[in-house]
């Protein structure tokens, strides 16, 4: 779909700034490709932009937009009671930790309310993961997981928790697989030593630095293939509502082994959004390789691709494995093999509730998790 009346549609709703051209942001609604268009909404998660839209342009709003925003609401308030309660948690056990993504992103927007969040990201020390476990569950979270073989084959960076109806990722590593961490080097040691705190509503809330945090989501993007506007959009935020010192990314991203990617995922960001990112600093970090995988972008907006960013790793070997892990995954599912890496989901490698492993095999986990298997 390449109407470019979607097209400039959505670059409204995904816009990081105001203000926004509400009379542009819902004219689709009036066109015959109107389905299509909701669709693609939901799929760059921006419904509750549209349906903000729509109330500033005086327009009725359609009811699946309007129940989303609804949902959205409710977590979010659920979600503050949480982070009082890890945070309170945490603090008691002297767990260093940070929130990351949701709510601390949210806040950087003119208006937070205009981004919703499925979960809560929490990352904690490593050494420390077990104990920071036990700290939530002993404010009444519960651990989801009984899944422990995968786990502990793919050395998952995380476990799902849940607490008063919200779903926590709680992280040691912001890398989920062990397979993706092979080729990339991040520090959350060093992460967490850098750590500040962030106002989030009410509340102070130690979350990563600027060039940290724009670093993980310029990286968690564009692992997904930078197509998804809204997480083009949380870049946005961070690089207006921070003060990025770009040498300082630069370096960290060249250390991380994720420059190729995080260049090639910022480019997007600034052509689809309109983020504001020095060509210069574009170059230094994706290379020559700019111009080409722009020709391939289209729009920009509604044709993007996932392979034109994602296969942008740093090294030759890096980009093979990539380029070879994408090429089987577009393959048939085998019989018997389940795909995908969603915890919720029941056809995925990952799925919390199958059991596997036991109550030993957790014991692995967290050994390994900790440093001491």
């Amino acid at each position: 779909m390449r109407s470019p009346l979607i097209a400039d549609a959505l670059r409204s709703l995904a816009a990081p700034r105001e203000p926004v051209d509400w009379v542009a942001a819902t004219a689709p609604l009036d066109g015959p490709d109107a389905d299509g268009f909701l669709a693609l909404v939901a799929t760059h998660r921006l419904q509750a932009a549209l349906h903000d839209a729509c109330d500033r342009a005086g327009r009725p709003v359609d009811g699946r937009i309007a129940q989303r925003v609804a949902d959205d609401r409710v977590l979010r308030l659920r979600a503050s009671g949480v982070l009082d309660a890890a945070a309170a948690a945490f603090d008691e056990r002297a767990i260093p930790w940070v929130a990351f993504k949701g709510p601390v992103v949210a806040s950087m927007l003119p208006r937070p309310e205009l981004r919703g969040f499925n979960d809560l990201d929490l990352l904690v020390a490593r050494d420390r993961f077990g104990d920071a476990i036990d700290a939530l569950v002993s404010v009444g979270a519960e651990e989801l997981n009984r899944n422990w073989d995968p786990y502990v084959d793919h050395v998952v960076g995380e476990v799902p928790i849940e607490m008063a109806s919200v779903p926590i990722d709680l992280h040691w590593h912001v890398i989920g697989l062990g397979r993706t961490r092979a080729d990339v080097a991040f520090d959350p040691a060093a992460m967490l030593a850098r750590r500040r705190g962030v106002r989030v509503g009410e509340r102070d809330v130690p979350a990563f630095d600027p060039v940290d945090q724009l670093l993980h989501l310029a990286t968690h993007a564009g692992l997904s293939g930078a197509t998804r506007l809204d997480q083009l959009r949380d870049i946005g935020a961070v690089v207006l509502g921070a003060s990025i010192d770009w040498p300082t990314f630069i370096a960290r991203a060249r250390d991380a082994r994720v420059a190729r990617l995080v260049g090639h995922t910022l480019d997007r960001a600034a052509i689809a959004v309109g983020v504001p990112v020095d060509d210069g600093v574009l170059v230094d970090l994706a290379g020559s390789s700019l111009r080409r995988r722009r020709r391939f972008d289209g729009d920009g907006v509604t044709s993007l691709r996932r392979f034109g960013v994602h296969w942008r790793r740093d090294g030759v070997a890096a980009t093979a494995r990539s380029i070879a892990r994408s090429v089987g995954a577009m393959g048939p599912a085998l019989p018997g093999r389940p795909r995908g890496w969603d915890f919720a989901d029941p056809q995925s490698v990952l799925y919390h509730d199958r059991p596997s492993g036991g109550p030993q095999r957790r014991l692995e986990f967290l050994a390994m998790v900790e440093g001491s298997a």
